[in-house]
């Protein structure tokens, strides 16, 4: 196996770097990024797409049509590059018809680096995979038990081209967070509550707060504007947020977390950073540093107790970062996923 084409996403900077992580095990490699939820995403399309979401059947027609324009052209790509390996992150913007033609002269390996019910349109997909990777091993139970299709857990990992320590950073931040907020009920009131419970702290929140084209009067008139940046940032940015802040709260966006064993990517680029996390009690965590290597919160009450005692305590964080560093890169991953690969051809 010499080259490898790998079909994602153009989000943040996974694709990319997952080809990166391809080429260091001595592969060639080729991408193929798109937009979603419909490529591309230009202004145009955005507002086309919103008028279509008012109907399903108008949403399914774009999404459909969205579907074969990005199989066309993956398989034009494939033909022309004759790679010995398809590697596709969640595969909802391709159409069956384009799993079997790359089938038939190279293997095709598809990671779900998400919750597959958001990505449900994968499923008729998945079958046709010569191997599957889920992010959430909860996943993979699930893949297997209602669809018969075996699965293989595979987590997220930190970049580490992009998050590292930055040596003599000074700590001009006592507390950040970066994610998506609006979406997620659950990091609003976390997030509100931290605000309202350290007044006096230097607290920097990066991400979509309250986003002027839901409601341009809440955005306007949105609270501690000094706080809430109301805006994404590149992850040079976050890194250097991480180096410069003395707590990095991570908040995972689902109402269930506890019924799934996963990790967010934040969890891992924080602790590539050096910086100390005090996350969410969710099972994968838990199990991966059961000995208070990082603050571990069941609620809001036990949050603002960590906040306290890390503000009080300055806590270690070498373990933490040397783990990570050691086994759950995405470079590891990549790795991981190879060694499955090659036993399963």
């Amino acid at each position: 196996m010499k080259k490898v084409l790998i079909i994602g996403p153009n989000f943040r900077y996974f694709t990319h770097s997952i080809a990166q992580s391809f080429e260091q095990t001595g592969l060639q490699t080729s991408t193929i990024q798109y937009d979603a939820p419909i490529h591309p995403y230009n202004t145009a399309n955005k507002i086309w797409f919103k008028i279509a979401k008012i109907k399903h059947s108008w949403k399914e027609k774009v999404l459909t049509n969205n579907r074969i324009k990005n199989s066309q052209y993956a398989i034009a790509e494939f033909d022309k590059l004759q790679p010995d390996l398809v590697f596709i992150l969640n595969s909802d913007y391709l159409l069956p018809t384009a799993i079997q033609h790359f089938k038939q002269t190279a293997y095709v390996a598809i990671w779900l680096y998400d919750d597959i019910r958001k990505f449900e349109f994968a499923l008729n997909n998945l079958p046709l995979a010569d191997t599957i990777f889920c992010y959430d091993k909860s996943d993979v139970e699930l893949l297997q038990e209602k669809y018969h299709i075996n699965a293989h857990f595979l987590p997220q990992g930190a970049e580490t081209s992009l998050y590292y320590p930055i040596e003599n950073t000074p700590k001009i931040y006592d507390i950040s967070f970066a994610g998506d907020i609006w979406n997620s009920p659950r990091r609003i009131h976390i997030l509100q509550t931290i605000v309202r419970a350290f007044p006096n702290l230097k607290i920097k929140i990066y991400g979509i707060y309250k986003p002027w084209y839901k409601n341009f009067f809440a955005w306007l008139t949105r609270e501690r504007k000094d706080i809430y940046t109301n805006h994404n940032t590149t992850p040079q940015e976050l890194n250097l947020l991480y180096n410069q802040s003395r707590i990095i709260l991570n908040i995972h966006g689902a109402d269930d977390e506890q019924e799934h064993y996963r990790a967010n990517p934040r969890f891992f680029e924080i602790l590539a950073s050096g910086a100390y996390q005090i996350c969410d009690n969710v099972p994968y965590v838990r199990d991966l540093f059961p000995n208070g290597e990082i603050g571990l919160y069941n609620d809001t009450d036990e949050l603002i107790e960590l906040i306290k005692d890390a503000l009080q305590n300055t806590p270690s964080r070498q373990n933490a970062q040397q783990e990570i560093m050691k086994n759950h890169t995405l470079q590891k991953r990549i790795e991981q996923a190879l060694a499955i690969i090659n036993q399963e051809k």
